[in-house]
């Protein structure tokens, strides 16, 4: 809605006193403005001309757009030729009257005008466009070249300058009148939007024509004016005509008048008549009035279409009126929203947006009531379905004959359409709650504030086991003080629960009326009414009793076992998990045992699973009358699989124990008789326990631990009990730990490699470096492989740890042979390292990662028991890796028992002499000769030997005279970090000492640390 929209009407408080104000205002302002200008001999008469042009443009203008002006300027043109003006007069006046009405059209729309007069904002508006915008400018027109008497004027008002100011001032005044008595009864003769012209009826319109004629047959037959008295009594008569046409009238009255005075003039008129005030007044007056009447009676028609209108749009009806003497209906505005339709031409168009299937029935409807006599009925009611915007919508359509005319066949005919979608979907849905209350398998029971049983469906009915009629007025059983004590509900809890909920639910067990036990789920809601008190009390019942009986069987059968009625294996880790909240609270010892009966099978097959079960059985029975029994404590026991059998047992110590589980074994021992006909079975059985809180586990764990020991006591030959061993557990759990932590420092970078210098004895020339690992502990310091090495070469990672060594030592000669320092760098290799099965295939990608030619100097160095281990396999490797340059070496030899057969299939490139024979062969000839042995032996195999463990200068010269020209120990150097090898080798190289003998100590002082390899 826009601002223009939304600002309020005002209406005058007494419209009829204000009309008459200004009727007489404006005719005595008229009566005085004649007068004086008689007096001062300025004439007036050709301005109620003028004044008339301008409103009928303005009119134009209005009603039209500004494209409109040059046609509204064509007709002015075209009139005033007609009034025998000469043809510039007539161009001059035109644009005079042009220009006036252009110029009030433009304020008014700038001002939002309403054309409709409804409120008195837009009479004001009115008022001061004619007055101070279309008044102004017609009232020159006298001075403008063409206009007759022109000249005359000028050369009058230029020797008496004050007259010119008092001819505009009277003229403006003349022309003001003229236009506010015009301006007002042209637009009243427009409708308005929407709104329908009410039939005159003979009356008014021969009053209406009678007044008109009698006015223009006193200037056109130039007859005496009729009394003015009678005039204004004519114009009275116009109030009882319809609105349009006392407009007509009206402007007839005044066009007449303006006409007739205008042809004689005016003044002149007044001037020769014999009574001129009375009868120039009244008829001012008449004039006056009749725009003011016609205006307050459009008013007064408006206020009671609103009012009614605004009743029916309150009451949300649309209205239809039909009438015989129109044939077309009239609607409402609410009847066109309502069913989409503004009407047309006959009475069905209004039902193009109905439902198909309900059109017929309305136009059926329609037609039989139109049709009806005296004596049939006079209304019509059906409900339809109309989808005006996109949904479809129910309507009630109802129709009443209100007048008949002399045939009995019906005059008017007023139909009414109402909006009951809402009302269809509340009974659309009181049926299907009416159908649920009496369908729904819960059962419902409502009761009044008191708790008197006020209706029951069939399902609470069936529930109860009463009838309906029984229980209706009787106090509701459900809410029995005594009843909700019994199932442990204090009824000021529900209370309470009702009040600050609005609700309570929960379980009631009672007993209907033939004695069954029920279990009811109840759910008691309250029912307010519109002022907020208390009308029903609602119980929604739900029978649990089988649901109840269900869930028992199922948690039976999910927590004993069916055939010995024990707990099962679920039912047995909960005890356990309590029986240890127990233990640790109070402080005693438990035995967790898991027994199993020795070759059970053998019973199923040779005497069938009947005897089979009912063996279990008996034996369940012994093993839980067995069990010890206190008032603080009972043993548990549980079948946990097919033979097999849980005990929870508490003693106070490691004897007891055992004492215990001896007597259950025992008990399996015992004969059972009437299981095999004619003689008793014998059977044993095997049981491993642990202690807790020796074995401070959790449930899962501590079964765990009880099945391992049952494991140990069924490999050791059956019928006997093992406690589990905790000590042995944590060794497990700390070698556990401990490879843990070796993963953590290879992801850390905690794994270092630290190399130690393989020389050529007799010329002093450093040959290589064998890369030794090491670990840098930040809580134990520099660990040698010794100390972590064996938790892990027989696993996963010990082959991860020999990959990153490899790679480690890659990179690193790849580095020296960078720096202008090419050494060979020699590896070892775990036995389980080198027979994984694609240690080859990881081999060749870790030298695929580096430039090529670098696999000649990288040496494997594998231990001789490792090597032998797979002759064929080992063979293919070395071979395979000799193919890529890499060599291959014995490490340790001696020290293994090696067919000499198999070391010949090996083509390995170097031995190395174990420290042990090296270290002893300067004062045990037995090592002597070992080693003598082996260097002749690397001669018949055509391949390089070298001694670990040279310590000393004397040792060098041994194995020089010996003919061993490689060697490596502590005596040349230690394994240093690989940042000290270019040092170390320079130095070495460079020494003065060296003569040919190897004089060791004095070029490695500073590069011999105390570790060990």
């Amino acid at each position: 809605m826009t601002a223009r929209n939304a600002r309020p009407a005002r209406h005058a408080s007494s419209p009829i006193a204000q009309s008459l104000a200004v009727a007489a205002g404006v005719s005595v302002l008229l009566y005085l403005l004649i007068r004086f200008s008689l007096h001062l001999h300025q004439p007036v008469d050709h301005a109620w001309t003028q004044a008339g042009l301008v409103s009928l443009v303005l009119i134009g203008l209005l009603r039209g757009r500004w494209s409109a002006l040059p046609v509204l300027g064509v007709g002015a043109f075209a009139l005033l030729q007609l009034h025998a003006a000469s043809g510039l007069a007539a161009l001059v006046q035109t644009l005079n009257a042009l220009l006036a009405a252009a110029a009030a059209h433009a304020f008014l729309c700038r001002q939002d005008f309403k054309q409709s007069l409804d409120d008195s904002r837009d009479h004001e508006l009115s008022l001061v466009a004619c007055l101070l915008i279309a008044a102004p400018l017609a009232s020159l027109l006298p001075l403008l070249p063409g206009i007759e008497g022109a000249e005359h004027r000028w050369t009058a008002w230029r020797s008496e300058p004050g007259a010119a100011g008092l001819t505009l001032l009277f003229r403006w005044a003349a022309s003001s009148t003229a236009l506010t008595l015009t301006l007002p009864l042209v637009l009243s003769l427009y409708p308005r939007p929407g709104s329908t012209r009410e039939p005159a009826s003979a009356g008014a319109i021969a009053a209406a024509l009678a007044l008109t004629l009698c006015l223009a047959s006193s200037w056109l037959l130039h007859w005496p004016p009729l009394p003015a008295l009678w005039l204004v009594l004519l114009t009275l008569l116009a109030w009882q005509s319809p609105p349009w046409i006392s407009s007509l009238a009206a402007l007839a009255v005044t066009i007449s008048l303006g006409l007739h005075h205008g042809a004689e003039g005016l003044s002149e008129a007044m001037e020769h008549a014999d009574e001129p005030p009375l009868e120039m007044a009244c008829e001012l007056l008449a004039a006056a009035m009749l725009p003011m009447i016609v205006q307050l009676m459009r008013a007064r028609q408006r206020l009671q279409l609103q009012q009614w209108q605004s009743l029916f749009d309150a009451s949300g009806l649309g209205l239809m009126v039909w009438r015989a003497s129109e044939q077309l209906p009239r609607l409402s505005l609410r009847w066109q929203a309502l069913s989409g339709s503004r009407g047309g031409k006959d009475l069905e168009q209004w039902l193009e947006h109905a439902h198909p299937l309900d059109r017929p029935r309305v136009s059926q409807a329609q037609e039989r009531l139109l049709q009806s006599e005296d004596g049939d009925p006079q209304s019509a009611s059906v409900e339809l379905r109309v989808r005006p915007a996109g949904e479809w919508r129910w309507l009630h359509w109802h129709a009443q004959v209100m007048e008949r005319d002399t045939y009995g066949h019906p005059a008017l005919v007023v139909a009414s359409l109402r909006d009951i979608t809402s009302l269809k979907v509340a009974r659309e849905r009181e049926q299907l709650s009416a159908h649920l209350f009496q369908t729904v398998h819960e059962g419902i029971l409502v009761s009044d504030p008191q708790h008197r049983v006020v209706d029951m469906n069939p399902s609470s009915c069936a529930i109860l086991c009463r009838d309906r009629e029984s229980l209706i007025g009787s106090p509701c059983l459900l809410v029995d003080p005594e009843l909700l004590r019994h199932n442990g509900i204090h009824p000021d809890a529900m209370a309470e629960a009702l009040s600050l909920q609005g609700q309570w639910e929960g379980p009631l067990r009672l007993r209907n009326a033939k004695g069954q036990a029920k279990v009811l789920q109840v759910r008691l809601s309250l029912l307010h009414d519109d002022d907020g008190l208390l009308r029903y009390h609602v119980f929604a019942l739900q029978d649990r009793t089988q649901e109840e009986w269900q869930q028992n069987q199922l948690l039976r059968q999910n927590q004993f076992d069916a055939l010995t009625g024990l707990p099962n294996q679920a039912s047995f880790v909960a005890q356990l998990g309590q029986a240890l909240e127990l233990a640790r609270s109070e402080g005693f010892m438990l035995c967790v045992c898991n027994l199993d009966l020795d070759h059970f099978s053998a019973i199923n097959e040779r005497l069938g699973r009947g005897a089979g079960d009912q063996t279990l059985v008996e034996m369940a029975r012994r093993l839980r009358s067995s069990l010890r029994r206190t008032e603080r404590w009972t043993d548990q026991l549980a079948r946990i699989g097919g033979d097999g059998f849980a005990l929870i047992l508490r003693c106070r110590n490691e004897e007891e124990s055992r004492l215990a589980l001896g007597r259950l074994l025992d008990v399996v021992r015992a004969p059972l008789y009437d299981i095999t006909p004619g003689s008793p079975m014998h059977l044993t059985a095997s049981l491993g326990a642990t202690l807790f809180p020796q074995d401070a586990s959790d449930t899962e764990t501590l079964m765990r631990h009880a099945a391992h020991a049952l494991y140990r006591v069924k490999r050791s030959g059956r019928d006997g009990f093992e406690l589990f061993d905790t000590d042995k557990r944590q060794r497990s759990e700390a070698k556990v730990l401990a490879l843990g932590r070796m993963q953590e420092a290879l992801d850390l970078g905690e794994l270092q490699l630290h190399f130690q210098p393989k020389v050529d004895l007799r010329r002093g020339k450093v040959l290589g470096m064998e890369a030794l690992l090491r670990w840098h502990d930040p809580e134990r310091g520099l660990l040698l492989p010794g100390h972590f090495l064996p938790l892990v070469e027989h696993t996963g990672l010990g082959v991860r740890i020999g990959d990153w060594v490899i790679e480690q030592a890659l990179k690193q000669a790849e580095q020296w042979a960078a720096d202008g320092r090419p050494l060979r760098v020699a590896v070892n290799v775990t036995a389980r390292h080198l027979q994984s099965p694609d240690f080859a295939q990881r081999l060749d990608e870790l030298l695929a990662r580096h430039r090529p030619g670098l696999a000649r100097l990288l040496m494997l160095e594998v231990l001789e028991s490792a090597a032998l281990a797979d002759v064929p396999a080992t063979q293919r490797l070395i071979e395979h890796c000799r193919g890529l340059g890499v060599q291959f070496a014995l490490d340790d030899f001696g020290t293994g028992y090696s067919n000499l057969s198999y070391l010949k299939q090996l083509p390995v490139d170097l031995l190395k002499i174990d420290r042990s024979f090296v270290h002893q062969m300067l004062t045990d000839a037995h090592d002597r000769a070992l080693v003598e042995g082996v260097i002749s032996l690397a001669r018949t195999f055509g391949c390089d030997v070298i001694a670990e463990g040279v310590e000393s200068s004397a040792h060098a010269q041994a194995l020089l005279a010996l003919g061993c020209e490689q060697g490596q120990g502590h005596g040349i150097a230690s394994a240093m970090p690989a940042e000290l090898v270019p040092i170390w080798v320079q130095a070495f190289e460079r020494s003065p000492d060296y003569d040919g003998r190897i004089s060791v100590p004095a070029p490695l002082a500073e590069f011999a640390p105390a570790t060990q390899a």
